[in-house]
């Protein structure tokens, strides 16, 4: 067993004291006291002999050393952590205390908090129940609202500020032709509206979010191609947020109403043009009236004149180139009776097709060699009853006037000839004075790829002496006019400029049912009869009379009806024939013809006037005319309207006047 070379032990600190320096030296022995939980301990280190024995050396007084101080170092920190532990100690108790109230501050917020919660609980329901109250005020009035808006007969939309659509009720959705709203829903609205009329709309639009109110009236392109007129009423839709401007409307379709005023401005110009045609009508047939009155008393002197033997060399040929002037003259008078309608076609059944063919050879003379010339008919019966001399100036001044408007330029003339029904919705424009009533015609178009008419050409290119040539008096379409007129016809012209122009001419279908055969005329002899010229102008009495005892006739005059019944009323019996005018002051020759009658039955009256006999207002068979004699008239034409006249009084005179 090993020998011990340090012994240990505590000893009380007081009796260590209590040693001597003699004993420790003795012992070889080292004390040291330390504090040990409020007690002074004290440590003795003793080596025992066989320390010395082993050691004579520091080294383990070194190590005392050395553990000396270790255990110095692990008082001190025994000493520091009891001190830390004592501060740890009071900063937990420091911050329990902290803890602690801060707890009670908590549960003191949370406590608020609680009622806070509660009280926003209360009135978080309040305002629920006041919103949900709301919610249904204003989802109830929003129903109202888009109800309202649905059964609204007008459109009603909603545009943003640059033209696309965000709202639309159905009427207005049926208005742009749109199935839905979801269709066109942020669309541009701008597409719609007729190209004419989209700036305003635009500039409408600008000014509506401006802040202004406006309206307008614009055609509006329905999705499906429909057109109609509108009038819209816009205002400024305020957004109370603060957000864009936006544009409300009202648009209403003012279709009907449009159409309405077209047609009454239509009819209003048509009326002034029938007025005014019918204003230059009486004009010109006036002016004829009166005109060949003075024709007459010329023609009349002039062929009296010719009729004189003695009268020769440059005399009588003066007198040929007046008496030929004169006629030319009355040929113009005509031509003016023409277009006021006043003339007397002498009609007959005419095929319009084989009429225009049998022209070929004068049409061509019309017309240029770089224009082309077709005539279109269908294989239907085109027989109208008319005056082939006059169609044939109907044919000839609308052909003329197509081949002037193409001039030397390329381009075509097309004459269709066709059977037309006009119906109840005929097109009522376009047509120079009122539209034809319904029923079947016969159809004659001449169409040209000229230049075309302005509106102010086509209003007054039927108006006489109107002409845009630098030659012409201005009668050929005039009287195209007349003649149509003459023959119940109507006519159409559509025109634009530099897109030529289509006259279109509806003639009622023929009702003869067989070609009137002409009576045989009988040449011209002297008559042994009386005649009672019936005239207010003395110049055309005289020179009747002149003829008429030219002709072996005895003559009575008279300036008006009242002579003229004093006359025959003394005369009853030696009075044959009565050559009554018809448009006389005092009683005109109508009210004369009646009251000659009343008094000699069967008198043949014979009505002369610078009318055509359709002018002559119809009387009953028993007071009515004979004959009619047309003024400027020739001694032929006097002589074969009295036996005519004759004729047709009884079988026994025409026996007598044929035996003369």
């Amino acid at each position: 067993m090993a020998e011990a070379y340090v012994s240990a032990h505590f000893i009380d600190s007081a009796n260590e004291r209590g040693n001597s320096a003699a004993d420790q030296k003795l012992w070889r022995s080292h004390t040291t006291s330390f504090t040990w939980a409020g007690q002074e301990l004290a440590l003795r280190y003793t080596a025992t002999s066989a320390y010395r024995k082993a050691f004579q050396t520091w080294v383990p007084t070194g190590v005392l050393l050395a553990a000396l101080a270790l255990t110095v170092l692990v008082a001190a920190m025994l000493h520091l952590l009891r001190g830390q532990t004592a501060r740890i100690t009071q900063e937990v108790a420091d911050r329990t205390r902290e803890l602690q109230e801060a707890n009670r501050d908590l549960e003191d917020h949370i406590n608020r908090r609680i009622r806070v919660e509660q009280r926003l609980k209360a009135y978080r329901q309040d305002l629920e129940r006041e919103v949900a109250d709301r919610t249904s005020e204003l989802n109830a009035t929003t129903t109202k609202l888009r109800t309202i808006l649905d059964s609204e007969p007008e459109c009603v939309k909603i545009v943003s500020s640059d033209g696309r659509l965000e709202d639309m009720n159905p009427a207005g959705l049926a208005m742009i032709e749109a199935e839905s709203l979801d269709q066109v829903r942020g669309s541009n609205v701008y597409s719609l509206i007729a190209e004419e009329y989209r700036d305003a709309f635009i500039d409408l639009n600008e000014q509506v979010i401006a802040g202004k109110s406006c309206t307008l009236q614009f055609k509006l392109n329905g999705l499906r191609g429909g057109v109609r007129w509108v009038d819209t009423s816009a205002v400024p839709l305020v957004d109370p947020d603060g957000g864009p401007t936006r544009h409300l409307a009202i648009t209403r379709d003012i279709t009907a109403r449009k159409s309405e005023e077209e047609e009454r401005a239509r009819m209003e110009l048509q009326l002034r043009h029938t007025q005014k045609l019918e204003s230059i009508g009486v004009m010109a047939g006036g002016i004829a009236h009166d005109f060949n009155n003075l024709l007459q008393i010329i023609i009349g002197h002039g062929e009296i004149a010719l009729h004189d033997e003695s009268i020769r060399g440059h005399t009588r040929e003066l007198l040929e180139t007046s008496q030929s002037a004169a006629i030319d003259a009355a040929s113009l008078c005509d031509q003016m009776l023409t277009y006021a309608g006043k003339s007397q076609p002498e009609k007959q059944t005419v095929e319009l097709r084989r009429l225009v063919e049998s022209m070929g050879n004068l049409l061509e003379v019309t017309r240029s060699e770089n224009t082309e010339f077709e005539v279109l008919c269908d294989e239907v019966d085109d027989k109208i009853d008319g005056d082939v001399a006059q169609l044939r100036q109907v044919v000839m001044n609308l052909i003329t006037n197509a081949a002037e408007s193409i001039g030397d330029q390329p381009g075509r003339i097309a004459v269709t000839i066709r059977m037309t029904e006009v119906t109840a919705d005929i097109a009522v424009d376009n047509w120079v004075g009122a539209a034809p009533p319904t029923g079947q015609y016969v159809g004659f178009d001449v169409a040209d790829s000229g230049c075309g008419l302005n509106e102010k050409t086509r209003e007054r290119m039927f108006d006489p002496f109107f002409t845009t040539k630098f030659t012409g008096r201005g009668l050929g379409l005039a009287s195209t006019l007349g003649i149509i007129k003459s023959h119940h016809g109507f006519i159409k012209v559509e025109s634009r400029v530099g897109h030529g122009t289509c006259v279109t001419v509806l003639f009622p279908v023929s009702v003869k049912s067989e070609q009137k055969i002409a009576e045989p005329l009988h040449p011209p002899k002297p008559m042994s009869k009386t005649v009672l010229i019936v005239d207010d102008d003395e110049g055309v009495r005289r020179i009747g009379q002149m003829i008429l005892e030219r002709l072996g006739c005895r003559v009575e005059s008279a300036a008006d009806g009242e002579n003229a019944l004093r006359k025959l009323t003394n005369l009853k019996d030696s009075i044959d024939i009565v050559l009554l005018d018809v448009a006389m002051p005092g009683m005109n020759g109508n009210e004369v013809s009646a009251r000659l009658r009343s008094i000699r039955p069967d008198i043949p009256i014979i009505f002369c006037s610078g009318y055509a006999a359709d002018a002559v207002e119809p009387a009953p068979h028993s007071v009515g005319y004979t004959g009619f004699l047309r003024k400027p008239y020739r001694s032929d034409d006097l002589l074969e309207a009295l036996r005519k006249a004759v004729r047709s009084q009884n079988p026994a005179k025409v026996a007598a006047v044929s035996a003369q």
